[in-house]
């Protein structure tokens, strides 16, 4: 047993006690009457243990919560106004899984799932500003999970969205091993699934969501599996035949369009199309930084060869993007108008945290001793400002809000950058890093009262902090 707080501290031996929990107090602070940390330990311990075994619902509980979601499924105002919250806050950003149209006509007609339609309210009871609805979110995604889980054998492109939402919703509360599997049961769903079902019509609609489907959980197999250390379970897997095609374009589709030419190529590509592209380049971003990491004998010269390799991509596919879909206040503001505001700041808000990350670890002034590494600093720093400039402009325009949980992460990246700055940064640099430090701070405000993540992210006390 390491010795305690209280022995280190008066710098003598400690030595365990003889007690009848299987931690006691060390002998010296059972003589000195003092709270030894080793018993101190374990009393916190066993009562996180204790927190985190729920109790059982009773069987009155059980009804209670039946009625309640039965209730609530016949409120079609109610889910009306949180599948709206959903589809105008959230949908688009950090996935594209629905036609709207066909979606709502779905609810319409009673011929959505049960667990798809608690998953998508729960979702935007997160987001929405009423707080009798906003109260309904723990029902509704556990009556989502329970439904899922009775059918999670059937393999349709329902229980793949249904999937994907719940893994969302697993990321809003800081559970990354459900969030791990619901989203790695949704790809399996999808590699079953082929390139026809066999089981519904095949329609432009569901070709398309297919085509989206693919994508957003190719991005979420970067994302999830790099932040528990797992390999990419979709790395290898075939592409789609062509990229996800204009939003508008496919908002505007009839969705008893039939099938057309399968083979034909996407002639008018959309933000999701670009997203597709951008995704390519993060893994290999973070490949790079856990190599870095972890690797002693990767020699600094190949670290800057291959950063300069990552960034030239990110150079390219920034110049190769269509006039209307780069990031300048005009088309920011077309695009709010267009109803694509939230895609199209949610496609530069990662363009801008990948770059941030690919540059990240040249901040260490032990990092940049030639040019070259100096150069990567400054980069990092432009991307971190830029990335808290664009997040604090598209909170002022209506249709551009950045409210889903990976927004807390990417700013608080953004602010570490921005906090070292305000510490060992030029004098000139530091009254516009102080202004977006503060900008990031008001986002991340407003993004705890939603995801309870946020919350934990901001709170995560430095080393050292008790």
């Amino acid at each position: 047993m390491r010795s305690c707080q209280q022995c280190r501290e008066a710098k003598r031996k400690c030595i365990p006690g003889h007690g009848i929990d299987s931690v006691p107090s060390c002998n010296r602070c059972l003589r000195h009457h003092l709270a030894c940390s080793h018993w101190q330990t374990k009393i916190v311990k066993t009562r996180t243990l204790e927190a985190r075994q729920p109790l059982a619902p009773s069987p009155t509980e059980l009804q209670t919560q039946s009625c309640r979601v039965d209730n609530f499924l016949s409120d079609d105002e109610s889910i009306a106004v949180l599948v709206h919250e959903y589809l105008s806050k959230i949908h688009g950003r950090p996935h594209s899984i629905f036609h709207a149209a066909t979606l709502w006509r779905e609810i319409r007609n009673r011929r959505a799932g049960k667990a798809l339609i608690l998953a998508i309210c729960a979702m935007g009871a997160h987001v929405t500003t009423q707080p009798t609805l906003r109260s309904l979110q723990p029902l509704l995604t556990a009556e989502s999970k329970r439904l899922l889980k009775i059918d999670i054998e059937k393999v349709c492109l329902e229980n793949i969205q249904t999937c994907i939402l719940v893994a969302n919703l697993c990321v809003a509360h800081a559970n990354p091993s459900s969030e791990f599997l619901f989203f790695r049961t949704a790809a399996a769903m999808m590699q079953l699934m082929g390139p026809r079902t066999g089981q519904e019509k095949e329609n432009e609609v569901s070709r398309e969501l297919r085509i989206r489907i693919w994508w957003a959980l190719f991005a979420a197999d970067n994302w999830c599996s790099s932040s528990l250390g797992f390999p990419r379970q979709m790395k290898d897997w075939p592409r789609p035949a062509r990229l996800p095609m204009d939003e508008r374009l496919f908002a505007d589709m009839d969705p008893d369009e039939p099938l057309k030419d399968a083979n034909m190529l996407c002639q008018s590509p959309g933000l999701w199309a670009q997203m597709a592209t951008l995704i390519e380049v993060f893994s290999p971003i973070q490949e790079l930084n856990w190599r870095a990491a972890n690797s002693h004998e990767l020699h600094p010269d190949q670290i800057e060869q291959d950063t300069d390799h990552l960034a030239q991509l990110l150079d390219n596919w920034e110049s190769r993007l269509p006039r209307d879909i780069k990031l300048t206040e005009s088309n920011l503001i077309e695009h709010s108008s267009r109803g694509t505001g939230g895609i199209f700041m949610g496609l530069h808000l990662g363009f801008h945290h990948y770059a941030t990350l690919l540059f990240y670890q040249y901040l260490d002034t032990r990092s940049t001793t030639t040019m070259r590494a100096q150069h990567f600093a400054a980069r990092c720093k432009h991307h971190a400002l830029n990335y808290s400039t664009w997040l604090a402009r598209g909170r002022q325009q209506p249709g551009c809000e950045a409210v889903y949980p990976t927004v807390g992460h990417m700013a608080i990246v953004s602010s570490s950058v921005l906090l070292h700055t305000l510490l060992f940064g030029e004098e000139n640099e530091l009254s516009q890093s102080r202004h977006c430090l503060e900008a990031n701070f008001e986002a991340l405000l407003e993004l705890e009262e939603y995801w309870p993540i946020v919350k934990t992210m901001v709170n995560i006390p430095f080393p050292g902090e008790v």
